[in-house]
Formats: structure tokens, sequence, C-alpha cells
């Protein structure tokens, strides 16, 4: 049931003028999204509790840092212990005449830099986020360098402690190039954990028939993908390419290859992806959904007191069990309902107004 919905039930049960009113306060005056005198916009990006700008506006784990030196302002993940970080790390590489061996050399380790934020949706239990992309490029056919990546939404903690998971269910695995083979690892970041454990792979093969590409198409022939495994919790997430797409003949024209953890549909192949140096393609990077909950955690069973801490606070939200956590959702019926009883024992006309801002205001969080 949507809002509008709502309204004409409400409309139905409380008569116009209530309904008119609180519609018209409500276009003058926005609803918060925010716990009272917290801010709730960076830049463009709305920022609804549970998450915030200062202390006191966010619950643990959902701080967001403001920078206001771009324009207009760009919101980040708090980096810090506990937090989200993205770290690229270059390499410069060669290949033996036989291509069968490759030596690295003159590491560069860019600086570990916070998670940017593109927008956050409390009724999804989402947020997206810029996610930087792994390449390989050839200088000449047996030398180039590589551009690996990690990401980790729990920098430096144990990781399934942490409120952000990168969604198995809404990214993908993309590959794109001549010959590539792409890899994602579960990036681990629990203090101590050391590697990279496999998830998943990849592969797109054109050699000498790059006229198989065909825009749209992401079938193994000069762009590939593979679904998430759903299995494991993801906190972090590197990506690589594999050796054989080191030895590049075509370096001339199709010198880069590049692979990206990023959100379903988000991204559609073109052949132009195929020539060119696409090392720099998405300079601020390319989308990638974030799940959040209240991890290690569980509804209480109805009836029982909930615990220190539980955060479905709003009489009109409802508990939700997910992986490895629960989350706050609006119930729209337990809404409707207070309304009503409002409506019914009160003939004061402001107070019902009041009580339907509330639970217009309740469809933004359920928290």
């Amino acid at each position: 049931m949507t809002l509008t919905q709502l309204l004409h039930i409400l409309l139905l049960a409380s008569g116009a003028p209530v309904i008119q009113a609180a519609a018209i306060a409500a276009q003058h005056d926005p609803l918060p999204i925010t716990r009272p005198g917290c801010p709730d916009k960076c830049g463009d990006i709305s920022i609804p509790f549970p998450f915030g700008l200062k202390r006191g506006c966010f619950l643990e784990g959902f701080q967001v840092t403001c920078d206001h030196s771009f324009k207009p302002p760009r919101a980040f993940l708090e980096e810090v212990v506990g937090g989200s970080a993205q770290t690229t790390n270059v390499f410069s590489f060669s290949v033996s005449n036989t291509g069968n061996n490759y030596s690295i050399a003159n590491q560069n380790k860019t600086a570990v830099l916070p998670v940017e934020l593109i927008d956050i949706s409390i009724a999804k239990n989402e947020a997206r986020a810029y996610g930087a992309v792994a390449s390989v490029c050839n200088t000449n056919a047996t030398a180039g360098f590589i551009r690996r990546m990690f990401t980790t939404l729990a920098y430096g903690a144990d990781g399934p402690r942490r409120p952000f998971l990168v969604s198995a269910a809404r990214n993908v695995l993309i590959g794109v190039g001549v010959d590539v083979q792409a890899v994602a690892l579960r990036h681990k970041t629990a203090p101590g954990a050391r590697g990279d454990d496999y998830l998943v792979g990849c592969h797109s093969s054109l050699w000498e028939n790059l006229q198989l590409a065909s825009n749209g198409s992401c079938s193994g022939q000069g762009c590939c993908r593979a679904s998430l495994p759903q299995a494991m919790p993801l906190t972090g997430v590197s990506l690589s390419m594999a050796p054989k797409t080191l030895n590049n003949s075509l370096w001339v024209t199709n010198p880069c290859s590049f692979a990206m953890v990023v959100e379903d549909s988000w991204y559609s192949f073109s052949t132009e992806d195929l020539y060119g140096n696409t090392s720099n393609k998405f300079p601020r990077g390319v989308p990638y959904v974030i799940d959040f909950a209240i991890r290690n955690a569980a509804c209480p069973p109805e009836g029982q007191e909930p615990p220190l801490g539980y955060a479905c606070r709003s009489g009109n939200s409802s508990c939700a069990d997910v992986t490895n956590g629960y989350v706050c959702k609006w119930s729209i019926m337990r809404a409707t309902l207070a309304f009503l009883m409002d409506a019914k024992t009160s003939m004061n006309a402001s107070s019902r107004i009041s009580t339907l801002a509330r639970v217009m205001g309740y469809a933004r969080t359920g928290f």
C-alpha cells in the first residue's frame, strides 16, 4: 500500500479538512528524517536516521562525514576502525617471451580513502556507493601496469559485527576486455586476518575475433559477468586480473581490460570499451549496493521485552530478521490504526493533524 492509498483511507475515515490541512503543512514544513536538531543533508544527498552527520544523530556504526571541499559537498562513510575504506594498489609488470611467467615490480599503494555514498534508502535498507575499478593495461606487448582494488565495509574490525555488507543479490562481477579473467575475492577485514578467499570469476576471450563482440551483450565475448554467491556475508571485496590477461599482442589498439563489482543492470557493455586506455574510464568509481542492518542481533520474540539497545523504537515500526541481524520496517497498517484511534477519541483538529503528520513521517524511517 502506498502513502497515497493510505491518505485515501484516512480521507474517508476522518474527513477532508484534516487531511488537507496536514498535507498543506507537510508541503511547507518537510517531515523530519533525522533526530531533532540533526542535519539531514550533505550536498544533494539526504542523510536519514540511523545514519547521521554528528554525534547524537546516528546509531553506532552509521556515522557519515560530509566533505565540504567538494562543490556540492560529498558524503562518505566514516573512515575509522570498524568503518569503511577503499584502497587501490598499482603495480608495473613484465612478461617473459614465453608468456608463461611474469614479474611484478614498483608497487605503489595509494592512500586509504573513505567510501563515498550516492544515496540511502531506508525503505529498502540499502545504500549505494562508488566502488573502484580494477584494470590491467599494456604499455607494450609484454609490459604495463596492474591496478588492484580493495573495498572494506569493516575496516580493521570483525566484519560480521558491523552494519554494512556488500549486497550479493544486487551486485554482479563484470569483466571487460579482449582476453580478460576477472576475479572477485572476499576481502578479510578482521584484525590479524591475512589473504583473501576466492569468491567468483568470469572469463571473456576475443583473440582475433573482435567482430564477435556485440553492444549490450555480456556473455563472454568482450564482456563477462558472474553473480556473487549469497551464502557468504561480504564485508569486503577485492578485485584483480588473472595473469593470463597480461601478454597482450593487441596492445596498440586494445591495451586495457577492467573489472568491477557493480550494481546489477547499471552497466551496459559497449564495444568501444574494448579500445583505448580505459584505466580511468570511471574516475569517481561505479555504483554498488550496500545492505545495512543491526548485526549480530535478532528480533525479540513476540511478547518479550526488547533488549537494551533495540533499534525499532517507533510504535509504528516492526522488526524483520535478515542475514546476521535485523532491520526496522515501517508498518503502514499500524500507522493507519494509530490515526483512526486518535480520530475517534479526540475532537481536537490540531491534535488529529499532528497525529497524521507523525503517521506520514513514519514512512521516512522505521527506526
